[in-house]
């Protein structure tokens, strides 16, 4: 196992893109509001923007990619929440956001997702971190410095593995409650209406 800067395993980390609301050509931009609580993405709401094809080429979204929130942040939550990529669709993130791709030769994008989501909750983001009037702020040219825990690639693999297997799972359980509180739900209505 090794201790390595987060910026010696991307082979990129770049700005997200806004552009204007109206055009001929629109990408799909995926935003902060899009990220779910369990760091997926909600790609069924994008906005869309008109951006110039030069920068969707240089910064469409690729699976694997980690979208960080680099501004904003709330007093309760602070800045710096992400989602994982995990489409092939064309797809940028916006402005507020910044990407980081890992080197998938070297390590396992997922598993460096939950470990950077472990560290945050931890409060490893504070010292990287600007406010502003009601605004915070990652810097990042120095948050790339952050020291990540790098074991051999076949642990980052069974661990991203597990991971995966167990929010299949939570996803399950939660689709059986859901529909086990419409059942309780349509049954109640039922009953008052007898």
């Amino acid at each position: 196992m090794s201790i390595c800067s987060m910026k010696s395993l991307l082979v990129d980390s770049f700005s997200g893109e806004w552009g204007t609301e109206t055009g001929e050509v629109l990408t799909p931009v995926l935003r902060t509001a899009n990220f779910n609580e369990d760091g997926s993405f909600d790609y069924s709401s994008p906005a869309y923007r008109c951006i110039s094809e030069k920068k969707v080429q240089a910064k469409r979204m690729r699976r694997g990619d980690i979208v960080l929130e680099k501004s904003g942040g709330t007093p309760n939550r602070p800045v710096g929440i992400m989602a994982y990529y995990d489409s092939d669709d064309e797809a940028l993130c916006s402005n507020f956001n910044h990407v980081l791709r890992f080197d998938a030769d070297s390590v396992n994008s997922f598993f460096m997702f939950h470990q950077l989501r472990w560290l945050r909750e931890r409060g490893a983001f504070a010292p990287y971190t600007r406010k502003t009037t009601g605004l915070q702020n990652l810097q990042m040219k120095a948050f790339v410095d952050l020291e990540l825990t790098v074991p051999p690639r076949v642990k980052q693999d069974d661990v991203a593995a597990a991971i995966r297997a167990i929010d299949s799972e939570r996803n399950e359980l939660n689709t059986l409650l859901e529909r086990l509180d419409e059942l309780v739900k349509s049954r109640f209505s039922w009953e008052v209406a007898a």
